[in-house]
């Protein structure tokens, strides 16, 4: 399915041609004036641009530093051999930042956000920071009408509870059919795959008759289409945003 810009994924744009998030992400660390469209307030960086009539704005949820890059990278590639590749490119082959990026779709219509964050959960270790985020950029949960899930995993499904209600109050919910009949599996159960279930049921389960669960080639609002990626997780998705002008 085809939803979202953010680390992982990217938007299809047509005759606007690709954007990936990296790029977006390089300018983002160097935000520095919040009231252009890159800035940084309260401690959460964002960065907005405009694709014809819509207003991206990717925020972050905070970056967490993590160790052993070859138990999360190059994974068909021996950690020597990943060590290699990094230390030749001038980066550090014990550690990596690793960000966490949602992102908010404003069609004029539709209040679009692509993921959660890790949510209150996350706070202690730095991140969970989208909520304060929506805020620095002008925007508050409730305004959010559309929330979609690309994938299932911790920091794309944390922030959709806060205190164990709705983060985003007035929202329906969009995301893959195949990612969450994996997940919700009681299969799941007494596998590495266990500690995802059990944030499923948490996370996603209790708004289930709010979602919409999709398939390829689905529209998730007006102008947005989700496209299967399936791969880093069994049901991914992304999405392919077709901008338009308004005259």
């Amino acid at each position: 399915m085809a939803f979202s810009l953010t680390r992982r994924t990217l938007f299809g744009t047509g005759a606007a041609g690709a954007l990936a998030a990296p790029a977006l992400l390089t300018e983002f660390a160097r935000a520095q004036d919040p009231t252009g469209p890159a800035g940084m307030a309260n401690g959460t960086a964002f960065k907005t641009l405009k694709l014809g009539s819509v207003k991206i704005t990717v925020i972050s949820d905070g970056t967490r530093i993590s160790g052993n890059p070859h138990e999360t990278y190059g994974l068909n590639q021996t950690a020597d051999a990943v060590s290699a590749l990094l230390t030749e490119n001038f980066l550090p082959a014990d550690g990596f930042v690793n960000g966490f990026s949602p992102a908010l779709v404003d069609t004029g219509t539709d209040v679009v956000l692509f993921d959660t964050g890790f949510g209150e959960a996350g706070r202690e270790m730095g991140t969970g920071k989208l909520v304060d985020g929506l805020k620095a950029t002008g925007y508050t949960p409730d305004q959010v009408s559309v929330v979609v899930i690309t994938h299932m995993h911790g920091d794309h499904i944390g922030g959709l509870m806060t205190a164990g209600k709705p983060t985003f109050s007035n929202a329906r919910y969009v995301t893959g059919q195949v990612e969450y009949d994996f997940w919700k599996d009681e299969a799941r159960v007494g596998t590495p795959a266990e500690n995802g279930h059990k944030a499923v049921l948490e996370k996603v389960v209790p708004l289930a008759e709010k979602t919409t669960f999709i398939a390829d080639g689905a529209e998730v609002v007006p102008g947005i289409t989700a496209l299967a990626a399936f791969g880093h997780s069994p049901g991914h998705m992304c999405s392919g945003l077709i901008p338009t002008t308004r005259h």
